[in-house]
Parts: structure tokens; C-alpha cells; sequence
């Protein structure tokens, strides 16, 4: 049995939009599987992994609740995303498809 997730996930209406889109464009070009499998996997490490996974950017001018900017890399997905450890959050703060994925790029 898996443990609880340690961090909430959090996606603005903006950010789901775009995932929604990107899926629908994922299924069209039959490359669905490899978009769920990616996002799958970074929600996954986002819930369970997010302060030891990714590559921590120096953000030196830091203030407020988020302690901690990082972002991840998994196949043609990165995502930018701060953690609130107080809180137990994490917030998606940038998304995009990778331009070197070999079925393509969806619109933006």
C-alpha cells in the first residue's frame, strides 16, 4: 500500500487548460500514451519527490511562503515548480513541452 502523498499538487485553471489541450492534441497524433505516462510520472514525483527531485535553481531574492524553486524533466514534459513545505504544497508555476521529443510539438 502506498504511503499518502507527502505534498499537494497544485495546477492553476490556466496550467489544466493547457494539459487538457495538449492531451487532446497527444491523442490526435497517437502519441497519448507516451503524454499520460510523462505526466503521470511528474505528478507522481511532484506529490512524493518534489524536494528531491528536479534541479533546484538559486533564487536568491526569495520571499514569502515558497522556500524552494525546481524543475524536472520527464520525457517531453518540464515543469518549473515551487514548494511551500509549511503548507505541504507544491505549485506548478511553468509547463512545456520539449522541443527534442520526436512525435512533436503541440501548439502552444
Amino acid at each position: 500500500m502506498m504511503p499518502p502523498p507527502r505534498f499537494r499538487v497544485v495546477l492553476s485553471g490556466v496550467m489544466e487548460a493547457k494539459v487538457d489541450r495538449w492531451a487532446a492534441w497527444a491523442d490526435a497524433r497517437g502519441v497519448r500514451e507516451d503524454f499520460d505516462k510523462a505526466l503521470n510520472t511528474l505528478l507522481f514525483r511532484l506529490a512524493y519527490e518534489a524536494d528531491e527531485w528536479g534541479k533546484r535553481e538559486n533564487v536568491s531574492d526569495m520571499a514569502g511562503p515558497v522556500a524552494e524553486i525546481r524543475n524536472g524533466v520527464v520525457m517531453m514534459l518540464a515543469v518549473r515548480y515551487g514548494i511551500a513545505r509549511p503548507q505541504g504544497l507544491v505549485f506548478v508555476t511553468g509547463l512545456r513541452w520539449r522541443d527534442d521529443y520526436p512525435g512533436g510539438r503541440p501548439p502552444a
